[in-house]
């Protein structure tokens, strides 16, 4: 009997020491669990801190790009409208009565260098600087009718479709928007199916330069990449 509950005894001390045991165990886990979920947390707020930094550089360079081209844009309209205001000055000052009382040599005795002749290539920088050479030729020479003009620049031309080429990008470097937006639309792309191997770029700044300018501002406000996008905005 003794024997009996002496092996009780140990028993309960055994499932005692077990429950402890156990006991411990749990909170070991439970600390295991606490520790898992703290690195998680963590880790997920680092990632968070990366991708909204990465979103800030992205949206802070795409700013600067489009910043950059619409200063080169406007720099570029506002050399052109500075040339063109040389050229009506040069004409006025050419074509006034003091200039021309004055004058004892004739033009034609002077030595005029003739302008480049054009390629065919369709870069507007090119067109613009053909353009500009004839148009300081024809005033050197003291050519100033336009008739006179248009019959003698086919000279400067190499082969038929260049002389083409150079005749419809002059029609669109002339064209502005006078009256709604559809009608303008109609006119330029009119003109540019006309016109082979223009380039992206040069479709949208000659597009974009004829526009009134409201609706230029409009077009660079929302940044437009292309012809396409600008006529769907327009």
């Amino acid at each position: 009997m003794d024997s009996l509950e002496t092996r009780m005894t140990n028993l309960k001390d055994t499932l005692s020491d077990t429950q402890v045991t156990l006991s411990d165990v749990v909170d070991r886990l439970n600390g295991l669990e606490t520790d898992y979920g703290e690195i998680t947390q963590a880790t997920k707020a680092m990632l968070r801190e990366y991708q909204n930094g990465v979103n800030e550089d992205t949206c802070l360079l795409t700013q600067e790009i489009h910043n950059l081209r619409t200063f080169v844009e406007h720099k570029l309209r506002a050399i052109r409208v500075e040339m063109e205001e040389i050229c009506i000055e040069w004409g006025l000052y050419r074509n006034s009565p003091t200039i021309h009382s004055g004058a004892t040599m004739s033009t034609n005795t002077i030595q005029v260098p003739k302008p480049s002749t054009y390629s065919g290539n369709q870069k507007a920088i090119e067109v613009e600087n053909f353009l500009f050479g004839l148009e300081q030729y024809f005033e050197a020479k003291g050519v100033r009718d336009n008739a006179t003009r248009i019959a003698n620049a086919p000279t400067f031309l190499q082969g038929f479709r260049q002389t083409m080429v150079a005749m419809q990008i002059c029609r669109l470097r002339c064209l502005k928007q006078s009256g709604s937006i559809s009608d303008y639309i109609k006119e330029f792309t009119a003109l540019i199916l006309e016109i082979e191997d223009m380039s992206d770029k040069d479709k949208l700044f000659y597009f974009m330069d004829d526009l009134k300018d409201w609706a230029r501002v409009e077009l660079e406000r929302q940044n437009v990449q292309d012809l396409d996008a600008a006529i769907a905005v327009a």
